[in-house]
This record gives structure tokens, C-alpha cells and sequence, in this order.
């Protein structure tokens, strides 16, 4: 009770002093923009996290047949078998702990308010064939929101693994590693989900090329527009088709197939990835690069003379037309003029 009051009051505290200095700078309706992003996300990510929490955890409960703990009477020690409901609370329980503890917004509540708010920008991305507002506002957050993904099935299924090394249904033996049906096939399902995620990551990966290039040193050229693209697109239908096999395979009980999917899955698409660029990079010199990435710079420089306006700007010397106030043709001019 304690712990949870100074929780509470130091929650308390920090809203009260952001509200006092955001109303001093006139300025609520952007610390109420905070709070109700921040709110609506913690409270859809912990439904997520508590469904996702309790259909594994429940799952695992069911290929528990009983729970027998000892207890001890003056010196006698009689195993007790725990009550099915119990072993439901405790289920709930601790799907409702992971859905507080894993509800934290990934990164900073304006990349959720700017892909919920963000007008189009009714101009085309010329390789993405979308507009421009897909890149600068929603792919951050899909990005965040895949991160975030990614860490709830790390928490999750490293949780599952440790508590079925504790029964009998996963154990390490002399012969080899002993894995029962059930578990079989919900740690396949569990590795099917991972391999989704490392499809939607190679995804992600391939739409951000025009934004990044393939790294922060090669800005987007003719290799991304040509091989990197495609070999992300390629990777994530590679992972997409891995996920389907090892589930397939798991259920059924064809643990080498189901293996093999998951190592192309998991390797085949870095390796795909890192490679290509080693290839094309000794198959060109310095020369055949600069040309064939020409075209990709005057796009560059094309669209940034547009974001700042400069083809609007009107220098010193030119005459201002009759009849027309400096601070009416002051506000036609781009500020950073």
C-alpha cells in the first residue's frame, strides 16, 4: 500500500507541475493533447498485452494437470493439490501485471499524435507511389509500434519457455531434449508469431529506404530503388512463408522441417540484405555510381528547393508591384527568406 501510494503521488505530483507550467506559458491544450494521447495508448496497449499475456499463460495452464504443493502439518508433509480457480487468478493476475508494466509508450506521444492528426500532404512520394504524409507521419509510428511489439513477444514467450521448463512437458534428458505435443505446438505458434514480426521488420526496413537510404552514410540511390527495395520486399515474403512452415510443421510434429523454415526465415533475409550491397559494390567503380545515382539527387535537391519555398522567393531587387502594401508581399515570402 505504500509502494503504491508514492506511485500514485509521484504521478500526481508530475502532472500538477506540468499543468502549472504549461497554463504559465498559455499553453493547456497541448499538455491536454499529452495526456489524452498517452491515455488512449496505455490503455489499447494494455488490452493487447493483457489478451496476448492471458491466452499464452491459459494456454500453458491448460497442459497443467494439477499443481500439488507440499504442506506440513507437525511433522507430517502432505501434498496438497492448488484449485483450478486459484491457478486461473494467478493467470489473471499476472496478465493484468504485464499489461501495466509493458503499456509505457515506446518513444515520444507526438510521433502517436502526428500519425492520428497528420493532414495528406496531396504530393506524391515518386518511388513509394504514396503520399508524402505516409513517410513523414505513419511510418514513424508503425516503426515504434513494431518496436514495441517486438519487446511485449520477447517478455511474453521468454516467460512461457521458462514456465514450461518447469514441468514435465519440457525437460532436458539424456537422450535429448523431451518436448510434449502440446508445448510443441504452442512454442511453434509462438515462433510463427516471431517470424510475422520479422517479416513486418524487413517491411518497414524496405518503405524507410526513401527516407534513410540504407544506412545514414548512403542516402537513397540507385541500388535502394533498384536491389534494396526489392531484396526487403523479397526477405519479408521469405519470413511471411517461414512463419506458415514452422507452424504447419510444429503442430504436425515435423520438428526438422519446422527448424529449417525458421533458421531461412531468421538468416536467409539478412543475409540477402547485407549482401547485396558487397556485390553491386565491387561490380561498379566510384564513376558508375555517382552517374547512376544522378537522377536520384536532382530529386533530392528538386524537393527541397519545394519545402523551402525557393523558387518563391523574391530578392531585393525586384520591384514590388504597384498597389501592393511591403506587409501584404511580406506575407507571400517563406520565413526562412
Amino acid at each position: 500500500a505504500i509502494g503504491l501510494t508514492l506511485l500514485v503521488g509521484r504521478w500526481a505530483s508530475m502532472v500538477f507541475s506540468n499543468w502549472q507550467w504549461f497554463a504559465a506559458l498559455d499553453a493547456l491544450p497541448v499538455y491536454r493533447s499529452e495526456l489524452a494521447h498517452e491515455a488512449a495508448w496505455r490503455a489499447g496497449a494494455a488490452v493487447v498485452v493483457f489478451a496476448f499475456a492471458f491466452l499464452n499463460l491459459y494456454a500453458l495452464r491448460r497442459s497443467i494437470i494439477s499443481l500439488v504443493l507440499p504442506r506440513r502439518i507437525g511433522n507430517l508433509e502432505i501434498g496438497e493439490a492448488v484449485p483450478g480457480p486459484i491457478l486461473v487468478a494467478v493467470v489473471v493476475g499476472v496478465s493484468t501485471l504485464l499489461a501495466i508494466v509493458l503499456s509505457s509508450p515506446p518513444g515520444d506521444w507526438t510521433t502517436f499524435a502526428f500519425a492520428r492528426i497528420a493532414e495528406p500532404f496531396r504530393d506524391m512520394d515518386p518511388y513509394l507511389d504514396r503520399d508524402i504524409s505516409f513517410v513523414v507521419a505513419w511510418l514513424p509510428f508503425e516503426t515504434e509500434l513494431h518496436d514495441w511489439s517486438g519487446t511485449v513477444m520477447v517478455v511474453v514467450s521468454a516467460m512461457i519457455v521458462t514456465l514450461y521448463a518447469l514441468t514435465p512437458s519440457l525437460r532436458l534428458r539424456r537422450s535429448g531434449l523431451y518436448i510434449s505435443s502440446y508445448c510443441r505446438r504452442h512454442l511453434s505458434s509462438l515462433a510463427a508469431i516471431g517470424l510475422i514480426l520479422i517479416a513486418w521488420r524487413f517491411r518497414l526496413d524496405g518503405l524507410s529506404m526513401t527516407s534513410i537510404g540504407t544506412d545514414a552514410s548512403s542516402p537513397f540511390g540507385a541500388y535502394e530503388y533498384r536491389l534494396g527495395m526489392a531484396a526487403a520486399t523479397w526477405a519479408s515474403v521469405v519470413a511471411a512463408a517461414a512463419a506458415f512452415v514452422v507452424f504447419w510443421g510444429g503442430w504436425h510434429g515435423y520438428i526438422r522441417v519446422a527448424a529449417v523454415a525458421g533458421l531461412a526465415g531468421c538468416l536467409g533475409g539478412p543475409l540477402l540484405v547485407g549482401a547485396l550491397p558487397l556485390l553491386t559494390g565491387r561490380a561498379l567503380t566510384a564513376a558508375e555510381r555517382r552517374e547512376q545515382n544522378r537522377p536520384f539527387a536532382a530529386t533530392r535537391r528538386l524537393f527541397t528547393r519545394r519545402a523551402f519555398g525557393v523558387d518563391e522567393m523574391v530578392d531585393g531587387t525586384t520591384q514590388a508591384p504597384s498597389g501592393v502594401a511591403p506587409l501584404a508581399m511580406a506575407a507571400g515570402l517563406p520565413s526562412w527568406d
